[in-house]
């Protein structure tokens, strides 16, 4: 009889490859639901259940909302969906993007701590940034079973790298032998779990009194001198020892390390931005100078080529910092 018998595992960059090869290994009769979440594009069609499938005896779809929870199949978030858990059915549905992600692994990680507690196996594979650190923490304080994979094997070590610093002993594996790892796992028996409130959903909460609180002129609380980067709306720090994160009133939910990556985008946009208002200034200059020149007005000219050379210099600052900021995002 299976003790674990809900496994969820959350994977980013590299995913696809490195599950293929887990559920390869996994037997046909495992007594466990598998869901599964990959970080991906919202405007593709995704083939991920038939490539599952195809890799081993346990039969993946994409989960639809409403639908039971049976053991021994492999339930995979659709594209642009998040994926979650309540006791018996999977929930499919929009809801606002978590670090930057939708379908994110946080969801579905923090749905199966409140839905299943110490039943759950927590699965956290190939990936960049750390979407997958804040579920797993649910997972392990409901007593849960918490498994990593090997930051030196995976493809992008970032996920498991950044899960590792705020985890208290999670299992680490390579995935050579993670299969077999979590079999065991699913037959042992869980250990007496904790009842405890996930901070997000805390700060949620507070959000929504402090929109009511507003309303009637007497908000009271703090909220983060940040701003989200995905909406420009007001940032909640959420006060948790083991991982800071934030949340807005649209409901984005991201971990510092997403905060920063968004504010990187944002300023590399704004760059960009800058740079074409600058090659268009000089362009247009240019051609105001030829102009000037051609009806024999040399001062105009000589100001418009005055112009031309200023942007033309700034967009070379502007270049150059561009190329500072992709340096300084690639070292993380």
């Amino acid at each position: 009889m299976a003790g674990h018998d809900i496994v969820v595992i959350g994977a980013s960059a590299g995913g696809v490859q490195t599950l293929r090869e887990l559920v390869s290994n996994l037997p046909g009769d495992l007594p466990a639901a598998v869901f599964v979440v990959v970080h991906f594009p919202t405007d593709r069609e995704s083939v991920l259940p038939t490539i599952l499938t195809q890799a081993g005896p346990l039969p993946a779809h994409h989960a639809t909302s409403g639908e039971p929870i049976e053991r021994g199949r492999i339930y995979v978030a659709p594209p642009n969906r998040h994926l979650t858990l309540l006791k018996g059915r999977v929930i499919v549905d929009w809801g606002p993007r978590v670090n930057h992600c939708r379908p994110a692994i946080d969801p579905l990680f923090r749905s199966a701590a409140l839905a299943y507690g110490n039943r759950v196996i927590g699965v956290l594979l190939s990936g960049l940034l750390s979407d997958g650190s804040a579920g797993l923490l649910a997972i392990q304080r409901v007593g849960g079973l918490t498994v990593i994979q090997d930051p030196v094997g995976a493809l992008f070590p970032d996920m498991p790298a950044n899960a590792l610093a705020v985890l208290d002993q999670p299992s680490i594996h390579p995935l050579s032998v993670m299969a077999p790892a979590l079999v065991s796992m699913v037959y042992s028996v869980p250990d007496g779990g904790l009842s405890v409130s996930d901070p997000i959903e805390v700060a949620s909460r507070l959000a929504e009194d402090d929109i009511a609180s507003q309303e009637h002129g007497d908000r009271k609380g703090k909220i983060s001198v940040l701003t989200c980067p995905d909406c420009g709306g007001v940032l909640w720090q959420v006060d948790d020892q083991d991982l800071l994160e934030f949340r807005c009133h649209t409901g984005h939910v991201l971990t510092a390390n997403a905060v920063a990556d968004g504010q990187n985008q944002l300023l590399e946009k704004a760059l960009e931005v800058t740079l074409r208002a600058l090659r268009e200034r000089e362009v247009l200059a240019g051609q105001f100078a030829t102009e000037a020149g051609a009806q024999g007005d040399p001062d105009r000219a000589e100001a418009y080529h005055r112009r031309a050379a200023l942007a033309r210099r700034h967009s070379s600052i502007i270049k150059e910092l561009l190329k500072e900021q992709s340096d300084l995002a690639s070292a993380g």
